[in-house]
C-alpha cells in the first residue's frame, strides 16, 4: 500500500501489514521509487526492466513528468477559456471604438468650433487618437496588475484548496508587453476606422448652423 503517495484528493497512509489484515487486499496498484539525490532518474529507470523484468510492463514516471502531464491536462480543460477571451476582447475593442463614436456626436460643438478656427480633420483625428491611446494604455496596464493579483490567489488560494498543488510564479514580461502593445494598436485603429465620416468639418459646420 502505498505510504507516501500523493493524490489529488488526499489518501491515508499505513503500513501494508496493517492494510492487508484488516482488508484482505494483497493487490498493489501503485508503485513509488525514492532515489538518492546521485541516481539518475533516467538511467536507473533505463535499467530497471533487466533488473526485475517483472516490472517491464509498467510505465515509470518522474515527479517532473507528471507534473507536466498534469499541467497540459489542466492547460486543455481550459482550452475554451482562450476562445472566450478572444471573444471578449473583440467585444471591448467593439465597445471602445463604438464608444468614442458616440463620444465624437456628442462633442459636435467643441469640435465644430475648432474647425470653424482653422483645425484640420488630420490634427482632429491625431488629437483623439492620443486620447484613445492615453486611454488604451491605461486599461492595458490596470488590466495587467488585476491580472496579476487574481493569478497569484488562483494560484497560492485557489489551487492548494482545490488541487492540493501549487506552483511557482512565472512572468514572462515580453509577452505580456507585447500582448499589451498588440491592444492598444489594435484599439487605436478600431477607433480610427470607427470615428470615419464623424470628423468631417461640413458635420461640424451644419451642426453650427443649426444652433
Amino acid at each position: 500500500f502505498p505510504s507516501h503517495d500523493m493524490r489529488q484528493h488526499g489518501s491515508i497512509s499505513m503500513a501494508t501489514d496493517d492494510y492487508q489484515r484488516h482488508t484482505q487486499d494483497t493487490r498493489r496498484t501503485a508503485l513509488v521509487i525514492w532515489l538518492k539525490p546521485q541516481v539518475s532518474a533516467d538511467a536507473f529507470l533505463a535499467t530497471l526492466p533487466t533488473r526485475i523484468p517483472e516490472l517491464a510492463p509498467i510505465k515509470f514516471m518522474t515527479t517532473t513528468e507528471i507534473r507536466a502531464l498534469s499541467l497540459k491536462i489542466f492547460d486543455q480543460s481550459f482550452a475554451i477559456t482562450y476562445a472566450l477571451e478572444f471573444a471578449a476582447l473583440l467585444v471591448a475593442i467593439f465597445t471602445v471604438a463604438t464608444g468614442f463614436a458616440g463620444q465624437v456626436l456628442l462633442r459636435q460643438k467643441e469640435f465644430a468650433l475648432f474647425a470653424v478656427l482653422g483645425q484640420t480633420l488630420n490634427e482632429r483625428r491625431a488629437w483623439l487618437i492620443r486620447e484613445a491611446l492615453y486611454l488604451l494604455s491605461i486599461a492595458a496596464i490596470w488590466g495587467s496588475i488585476l491580472g496579476l493579483i487574481i493569478s497569484q490567489a488562483l494560484i497560492h488560494r485557489v489551487n492548494p484548496q482545490s488541487f492540493y498543488w501549487t506552483m511557482e510564479t512565472h512572468i514572462p514580461v515580453g509577452m505580456v508587453l507585447g500582448l499589451c502593445l498588440a491592444v492598444v494598436i489594435t484599439g487605436a485603429g478600431a477607433i480610427f476606422w470607427a470615428l470615419g465620416k464623424h470628423l468631417d468639418e461640413r458635420r461640424f459646420i451644419r451642426q453650427l448652423h443649426h444652433n
